[in-house]
């Protein structure tokens, strides 16, 4: 073992004529890996069961006349680390409209995204659409960093659809899943200072899901949290903001009302939600040293059913 001082104390261990774990330990091993400070540490796969928990592995290749570094990181300390020079990509999921949206995004920028306004027949349709997504990127499954799905409010079978599909996903294909609620995915379609943004999105019976959010210096933020409201009460929680709105979303049945002035509806390529929003969305919230685990999340229901509505008139509730 070699030691280095510096702003940070460096231990590095040559493994490459260690015979077995118990000359290992002799060189103080166990003791330097706890410790502060940085272990460097050659040929650690010849005694993969002595490594700490947590710990980055790097695999130097050569490439043309040059040098590739390869990032694995075991552990959340050390994925969040290779973050900073890994450029994640990521597979979105959004199955919350009648739409169904699934895209590829590395780090923020778009590859590519299939959205198809195929009604509710999410269950035939999102499995081929994926198929097809991977097929033309030439993507391979081990290449997805994280898998990131649209979680509600909206269809009920749509948002139980598309949580399952993703879970099964991450799952099988071992990434970690990003939950992110429709109304944001819905604000990264309209990135603009200056205005409010009321993604909303059909509760039915004449009543629609309303969220509001506004852009300043590149970063999003909630003025209101999802509520049920009619037409009325919509227009009344943007005038209560006192700037220009903008309303998105499911939307369509606004077009015959008389907006005042200082509100307009969004074009309609940027009204439903866009598998690239809900990419940026899941970027912006994954943390991997607070990832509770792949199943576990539910959908953002806000009310109940009508078929549970109807369920509890008939029978009363329980």
């Amino acid at each position: 073992m070699n030691v280095y001082s510096g702003r940070l104390e460096m231990r590095h261990f040559d493994l490459y004529r260690i015979k077995d774990s118990d000359e290992l330990y002799n060189t103080g091993f166990g003791e330097y890996c706890g410790g502060n400070g940085l272990t460097v540490i050659e040929w650690g796969e010849l005694f993969i069961d002595e490594l700490p928990e947590e710990y980055l592995h790097i695999t130097i290749e050569l490439e043309g006349a040059g040098r590739r570094f390869v990032f694995e990181p075991h552990g959340a300390r050390y994925e969040k680390l290779a973050g900073k020079w890994k450029k994640m990509l990521v597979l979105s999921i959004d199955t919350a409209t009648k739409a169904c949206a699934v895209g590829l995004c590395r780090d923020g920028k778009i590859l590519a995204e299939y959205k198809i306004n195929m009604g509710m027949t999410h269950s035939e349709g999102l499995m081929p659409q994926l198929e097809q997504l991977l097929e033309r990127t030439g993507v391979q499954k081990a290449d997805i960093d994280l898998i990131a799905v649209s979680m509600g409010p909206g269809s009920f079978t749509g948002l139980r659809i598309g949580l399952a599909t993703a879970e099964a996903l991450a799952y099988a294909w071992k990434k970690p899943l990003q939950g992110v609620a429709t109304p944001l995915a819905l604000a990264y379609n309209l990135p603009v200072s200056g205005i409010v943004l009321s993604p909303v999105l059909d509760a039915q019976k004449g009543n629609y899901y309303q969220a509001l959010y506004e852009w300043e210096d590149g970063e999003v933020a909630e003025l209101q949290s999802v509520q049920v409201v009619n037409k009325q009460q919509l227009l009344e929680n943007l005038a209560l903001q006192g700037k220009p709105a903008v309303i998105l979303g499911e939307c369509a049945k606004l077009e015959s009302m008389e907006l005042p002035e200082w509100c307009s509806l969004a074009p309609d390529y940027l009204r439903l939600p866009q598998a690239a929003g809900t990419a940026l969305a899941a970027l912006k919230a994954y943390n991997p040293e607070t990832q509770s685990g792949i199943f576990g999340l539910e959908p953002y229901y806000i009310r109940k059913s009508e078929a549970e509505e109807l369920w509890e008139q008939k029978h009363g509730k329980q």
